[in-house]
């Protein structure tokens, strides 16, 4: 693996540690300080899978910036569910450049 390729994968690695930090202290805030249980995310996050993979199967060659601005999400966000969706092998990438296209591979029913 190339060097810059390890660094932009600790950075990411850094990145999604941070949100998921962000994420327990805003839990943590809504229960402790304005007394109700954090709001369930899993739902919230399914549809976002979904609605980027309606957005892959419009436009193989969209943007995580344009994904991003079209969804309401920020970048990261965006980055952090393609990233689950290509562990779970839903989708792939032809290239890493910008000339690369999305290939959607199978779509679950909780995805979409």
């Amino acid at each position: 693996m190339p060097e810059n390729q390890k660094i932009i994968n600790k950075v990411l690695q850094v990145e999604n540690e941070l949100v998921e930090y962000k994420e327990k202290l805003t839990d943590s805030f809504e229960k402790e300080i304005v007394g109700s249980e954090p709001k369930s995310k899993g739902k919230v996050r399914e549809k976002s899978k979904g609605k980027i993979l309606e957005l892959i199967a419009e436009n193989p060659q969209i943007t995580i910036p344009k994904i991003a601005e079209t969804i309401g999400l920020s970048i990261a966000g965006v980055e952090k569910n393609i990233r689950q969706l290509k562990q779970e092998g839903i989708i792939s990438r032809t290239s890493t450049t910008k000339s690369g296209e999305w290939i959607v591979k199978r779509i679950d029913k909780k995805s979409s």
